[in-house]
């Protein structure tokens, strides 16, 4: 379990410190050795420090475990209380449509999986969710991973790969339809 306590020190005295809230990001041992599955727990801050329960729970799922900690505990904010990129207040993101020009969300709502993903248009025009997170494959139409290249003009394909190890093959970005446990949830009837 990773812990964040958020201390004010006024003035910069550390001796007077007083704890304002805490993160509580909890590996739930569902993952493997290379991908980590969290619960994540904020508990009430500020004036209502120390009240019983949490503030917001979350998840984030299908971590890559090589990411920095500080990557995973904004990936733990995301899916707890949103980001906010234009100055307003941070409010918790409830749909898996794009929140910022980036085109970068969460993956939420009732059938949503909590992990951050990215918007991207393919060669049909049509809107496409990513993972953010890259990895290192060798491309292979029959590959067990269905993973996004973008060409120079920001234009998504799909294509098979086979994951390889950092610094080896190209960097792609895996599908999030073939990443998210829920993707079937999401799939419209044709």
């Amino acid at each position: 379990m990773l812990v964040v306590k958020l201390l004010l020190w006024p003035k910069g005295d550390e001796s007077r410190a007083r704890q304002l809230g805490e993160v509580r990001i909890i590996n739930d041992a569902t993952g493997d050795e290379t991908h980590g599955n969290y619960r994540v727990e904020l508990l009430h801050a500020g004036k209502f420090w120390g009240k019983p329960g949490n503030w917001k729970s979350g998840r984030v799922l299908g971590w890559m475990r090589e990411l920095s900690p500080y990557h995973l505990l904004l990936a733990a904010l995301e899916a707890t209380i949103g980001r906010a990129l234009d100055g307003r207040p941070a409010e918790p993101v409830t749909t898996t449509r794009p929140v910022s020009s980036s085109g970068m969300s969460i993956c939420k709502g009732p059938h949503g999986c909590g992990a951050t993903i990215e918007w991207v248009t393919t060669s049909r025009g049509r809107k496409m969710p990513v993972d953010v997170e890259p990895i290192n494959v060798v491309l292979d139409p029959g590959g067990p991973l269905k993973v996004v290249i973008q060409d120079g003009n920001g234009i998504a394909r799909v294509s098979g790969a086979i994951l390889v190890h950092k610094g080896e093959g190209i960097v792609a970005r895996q599908s999030h339809f073939a990443s998210c446990p829920n993707a079937g949830e999401f799939r419209r009837g044709r």
